[in-house]
């Protein structure tokens, strides 16, 4: 999943229609201004930044090299010995260039007729960019630098499911992003014990129980406990097992809570090591 930059559209609309005025009075001087922005829009369309291309992207490759040579004519005659007389651009180089741009610009209305480009609408308080591109700006700085990339990857995830109203996904990936902050908080209580217990929440939860119950010195607090008890019987186990469908609000409350559980699973983390 990627964005958009649709601005980056109506620059190549407007490069375009600067560069249909080329025709057999042009000379190299005018040629040159109205197909300057054009290269650039091209180069940009052809590295994908806009959609996807089919066709069209030979047609863009045959109009792009028609741009080249006029700046290459344009170069060769700007630096050519004194006096430097005004050049036209040759005519079967002018009518080659305006038929491949109505041609581009034929195939190119074709094609983005067909591409699927949509809207995503705002989710709550939160702005579409910010869930899609600067999820985990949502926490503290200082909470920010100690998530693992592993729990970024799952937090964004969930962010971006959110954002495009996946919400029982938005749910599941952010299970994943607390499961990942809880195993960095059980390495370093469990420590050489981690290795020997199941991978479930329900074995993590009584691990850290029990080493609460001894003398360690590391050991979670109650509050993380009995908050991770809470997400796994309420949210974790229902959406693993598919016994859970969410709707919008369900899921911006799971998002926020999962948030809150991450920053205090971290920040315990942090302290205990």
């Amino acid at each position: 999943m990627r964005r958009i930059d649709v601005h980056n559209l109506v620059l190549l609309g407007q490069a375009l229609q600067e560069a249909s005025k080329v025709d057999e009075k042009s000379t190299l001087i005018d040629a040159w201004i109205s197909t300057y922005e054009l290269g650039a829009a091209l180069r940009t369309l052809l590295s994908g930044a806009h959609v996807e291309m089919g066709i069209a992207r030979r047609y863009a490759q045959d109009l792009l090299g028609s741009v080249d040579e006029f700046y290459r004519e344009f170069d060769e005659w700007q630096n050519s010995p004194p006096p430097v007389q005004t050049k036209l651009v040759d005519w079967s180089k002018q009518h080659n260039f305006k038929k491949q741009l109505e041609e581009f610009k034929t195939v190119l209305a074709a094609e983005l007729r067909d591409s699927a480009v949509y809207h995503v609408s705002r989710v709550g308080i939160y702005s579409t960019n910010s869930l899609i591109a600067n999820a985990c700006e949502k926490f503290d700085p200082k909470i920010r630098q100690l998530l693992s990339p592993d729990t970024q990857e799952q937090f964004h995830q969930s962010a971006q499911c959110l954002a495009y109203q996946l919400h029982t996904a938005c749910a599941f990936h952010m299970m994943r992003a607390i499961e990942t902050a809880l195993l960095d908080l059980m390495r370093v209580v469990a420590r050489k014990n981690f290795a020997s217990l199941n991978a479930n929440w329900g074995a993590y939860i009584t691990e850290l129980e029990k080493i609460r119950g001894s003398k360690s010195r590391k050991k979670a607090s109650k509050e993380t406990i009995d908050l991770l008890r809470q997400i796994k019987d309420n949210h974790r186990n229902p959406v693993m097992h598919t016994e859970a469908t969410l709707d919008a609000q369900e899921a911006m409350d799971v998002f926020d809570l999962g948030a809150v559980v991450i920053s205090h699973l971290v920040a315990e983390t942090k302290a205990l090591a």
